[in-house]
């Protein structure tokens, strides 16, 4: 992990927009891709891959892909500027991106939803 800054490799977008290309409808239960804004990933959605596995950045995938579930998130109410973000990827349970170890890893990763206040699934935006 690296210190915040406000450049573009740390900037996202939360939309629906997949490059230049075609914009599709929102899923029907609230969820939205969450794209980077840094030009080098220009294209790729975070993109989660089942319990305690790192989260990665893939190309968008539209309604008909198999990832498309696994790139659609939802955000949890607010609690002050802090809130969870859960993947509704095709999983057993709903999965909550998450630092590993705690915290203490470099590695981001999407594992079962734990208290609303545990600090390493709580995101803040700047």
């Amino acid at each position: 992990m690296e210190p915040c800054n406000l450049d573009a490799h740390q900037g996202w977008r939360f939309g629906i927009k997949i490059g230049n290309g075609p914009t599709y409808p929102p899923p029907t239960d609230g969820h939205s891709r969450i794209r980077s804004q840094d030009a080098d990933a220009a294209g790729r959605c975070l993109t989660a891959h089942g319990h305690a596995e790192p989260v990665t950045m893939e190309p968008c995938a539209g309604p008909d892909s198999e990832i498309y579930d696994r790139q659609a998130w939802t955000s949890s109410a607010p609690s002050g500027n802090w809130f969870g973000l859960w993947n509704r990827g095709a999983f057993t349970t709903v999965q909550c991106l998450d630092v590993r170890d705690r915290g203490r890893s470099d590695v981001v990763q999407t594992v079962t939803c734990g208290p609303a206040n545990q600090g390493n699934q709580r995101w803040k935006l700047y």
